[in-house]
């Protein structure tokens, strides 16, 4: 309905003229329109929507699957994406990932490699050679070390140092022994240490790992030739096995290491583990904790082996030799706690205890009519105690023991370490009066140099020399040589290690003042020694015959 006023005249009334005409009909040519419109924005949306859906699988897909190797490389698959032959931006997406890909496994290929790998020589470290024994149900490991490479890196840098491993390692590939151990590859030269190889023998035994020990210490007998300079090693070995030694791969490790350490030390070339070598057991480190209970129970006692006079047959001295009867592990041998209590500083209070308790033994041989000189061993520990002489001097004092009745005997390794304060300690001693002993003489070093400086008054002559005297023209030669020194320079002798009759009637003849050794008596207790004495058959020295 459409309304409109009308024109009319100044004061006529106002008229309004109403057209009514049907809206519907009014519309009526538009509906088509309408309808045409809202069917072309239908199949506009319907396209739209098909259009998105491919654009979206077009993309989405690919996407997903760089997503999916993304993960893959993260969890440690590097296997790179098939290669696109799309050439737009995911294409390039799909490239550039299968790059990172593959370097990401080059460099992690490198950083194992590096892992397990020594650096300055290439050689398989001690991680990878632990990793190889982790595999193995049966193996044997050598622990192999030139004598010299401390002395070579401090001479000549960590660099030589390096080569000379390096080098070694070649000369021991190269030994027939080493090469026909495992046919099938697996045997493995690895530096487990500064100045130490370990040898992997898969399937191998202690015995057949001995031989190629054996070899590679033999093949380190030729002088290592490096641009020119020609360096003279030679080595040590020590071997390890499982099941033999029935231990991890670890322990195999250190076991090799313990007895490398022991042929070092015994300069024997080639030594196989042993427990009772090893310093580490965790029973020896708790008998340091239970020591110093020990002396206050009564756990220790002294033993005494008779000095005799080798021209007369008569007992004039004893040394004493500390023994330990546990209460539960039984005997405990003195190179068990020895070496442990000189680590930990416990070996005072052992002396104090040694030098107390031989004192006032001898005292009651004195007072039984017997006038015998104990000797007592003191470390290099001690010798760094300033109040040691006033210890021994209120020793002998408790006891009524004249100095002269007490000889104490140390080592020259023991002097080489501070000799200056050590000469001054063993002064001190010796002014008391006590007679001061060289022990082991003839295997220690600088002997001569430092006996000059010290105070001794007796010479022990190693009872390396001395057990096969009787038949050894070379010992027999080297006794007589240092009894004719001795003399020379004014210094009483002993001789240890006597297992025979021919051996004590040599070291007679040539002047030798005691004799010490299994063939007049074994160290024993003091009731034991009394006993050896009313024997009769090495009588001890009475007060009227001592000049």
């Amino acid at each position: 309905m459409l309304a409109t006023a009308l024109a009319t005249t100044p004061g006529s009334a106002r008229v309004i003229a109403v057209l009514r005409f049907p809206l519907a009909e009014a519309l009526a040519p538009y509906r088509n329109l309408a309808i045409a419109i809202v069917g072309l924005a239908a199949v506009g949306l319907v396209i739209a929507l098909v259009g998105t859906v491919g654009i979206a699988r077009g993309v989405t897909r690919p996407l997903g699957a760089l997503a999916a190797v993304a993960g893959r490389i993260a969890a440690g698959d590097y296997t790179p994406p098939a290669a696109s032959a799309r050439g737009d931006e995911i294409g390039q997406l799909s490239d550039a990932l299968s790059r990172m890909a593959e370097a990401i496994r080059e460099r992690e290929r490198h950083i194992r490699h590096q892992a397990a790998h020594d650096a300055a020589t290439g050689l398989p470290n001690r991680v990878d050679l632990l990793q190889r024994m982790s595999d193995l149900d049966r193996c044997a490991l050598v622990a192999l070390s030139p004598r010299r490479q401390r002395e070579i890196v401090d001479t000549l840098g960590q660099g030589w140092g390096d080569r000379v491993i390096a080098a070694t390692a070649d000369r021991i590939a190269e030994t027939a022994a080493f090469d026909a151990t495992d046919p099938s590859g697996r045997a493995v030269i690895a530096r487990i240490g500064d100045g130490t190889l370990g040898l992997l023998l898969p399937g191998v035994d202690v015995v057949r790992a001995t031989d190629v020990a054996t070899a590679a210490v033999a093949a380190l007998e030729r002088p290592l030739n490096i641009d020119g300079l020609s360096l003279d090693v030679t080595a040590a070995a020590g071997i390890s096995a499982s099941p033999d030694h029935d231990v991890p791969g670890a322990d195999l490790l250190k076991f090799a290491n313990v007895a490398l350490a022991e042929a070092m030390r015994r300069e024997t070339g080639v030594a196989v583990y042993d427990p009772a070598d090893d310093p580490h057991r965790p029973e020896r480190l708790s008998l340091m904790s239970e020591l110093r209970d020990a002396i206050e129970r009564g756990e220790l006692t002294l033993f005494y082996q008779p000095k005799v006079v080798p021209a007369t047959g008569r007992t004039a001295g004893a040394e004493a030799l500390v023994r330990w009867f546990h209460p539960t592990r039984g005997f405990v041998r003195p190179d068990d706690f020895i070496p442990l209590a000189e680590e930990t500083g416990t070996i005072r209070l052992l002396s104090r205890w040694a030098i107390a308790t031989a004192a006032a033994q001898a005292a009651r041989w004195r007072d039984q009519g017997f006038d015998l000189k104990v000797a007592v061993n003191i470390s290099a520990r001690d010798l760094a105690d300033a109040g040691l002489p006033e210890r021994i001097a209120a020793s002998l004092a408790e006891n009524r023991l004249p100095a002269d009745r007490m000889v104490i005997e140390i080592t020259e390794s023991a002097i080489m370490g501070e000799p200056d304060a050590a000469i001054a300690v063993l002064q001190r001693i010796a002014e008391q009066g006590v007679a001061l002993a060289i022990d082991d003489f003839g295997v220690g070093q600088s002997s001569l140099a430092y006996l000059r400086k010290l105070p001794v008054q007796e010479m022990k002559i190693d009872k390396s020399f001395i057990l096969k005297l009787a038949d050894s023209v070379d010992d027999q030669a080297i006794v007589r040589t240092i009894a004719d020194l001795a003399r020379t320079l004014g210094y009483v002798v002993t001789a240890e290690g006597v297992e025979d009759a021919r051996a004590l009637e040599h070291l007679a003849a040539v002047g030798v003042d005691y004799a010490q050794g299994y063939h007049m008596s074994r160290p024993i207790p003091p009731d034991a020694f009394d006993a050896f004495l009313a024997d009769g058959r090495w009588p001890a020295t009475t007060p009227s015959l001592v000049t």
